[in-house]
C-alpha cells in the first residue's frame, strides 16, 4: 500500500515540475488530482478492511491537504505512515487520541497537554 501511495505522491511531484508545459503540464494537474482522490479512496478502503477504525482520520486529514495541493505537496505517504505506526502502537495511539480530544473540548495547547497525560495513565 505504501508503494501506491508513494507512487501517487511522486506523479503529484512530477506534474507540478511538468506544470510550466502549456497543454501537458495542465493535463498532469488535473489527472493528479484524480490519482490523487483514487488513491485515498483506495487506501481508506483498504484501512476501513484492516480495522483501523478512528486512526483513519491522521490519513485523511493529510490526503485532504495533498488533493487540495493538487498534489504538489506529497502529503499523502507521510500521513499513511503516521497511521500505521499510530494503528500499531496503542499507547501512543491512546496519547495522541487524549492530546486531540483534550485540544478540541478544553481549547489550545493546555487542553492538549492535559488530554495527552490523561490518554497516557490509561
Amino acid at each position: 500500500m505504501i508503494l501506491i501511495v508513494g507512487a501517487a505522491d511522486l506523479f503529484g511531484i512530477f506534474a507540478g515540475f511538468a506544470f510550466a508545459v502549456p497543454v501537458i503540464g495542465q493535463v498532469l494537474i488535473i489527472a493528479s488530482f484524480f490519482v490523487s482522490g483514487g488513491t485515498w479512496l483506495i487506501v481508506q478502503i483498504w484501512l476501513i478492511m484492516k480495522g483501523v477504525g478512528k486512526m483513519q482520520l491522521w490519513y485523511g486529514g493529510g490526503s485532504v491537504l495533498d488533493i487540495l495541493s493538487g498534489g504538489a505537496i506529497p502529503l499523502q505517504s507521510p500521513s499513511l505512515w503516521l497511521t500505521l505506526f499510530l494503528a500499531n502502537n496503542p499507547k501512543l495511539e491512546a496519547i495522541t487520541t487524549g492530546a486531540v480530544k483534550g485540544a478540541i473540548t478544553k481549547g489550545g495547547v493546555a487542553g492538549a497537554v492535559a488530554g495527552a497525560a490523561k490518554g497516557a495513565v490509561k
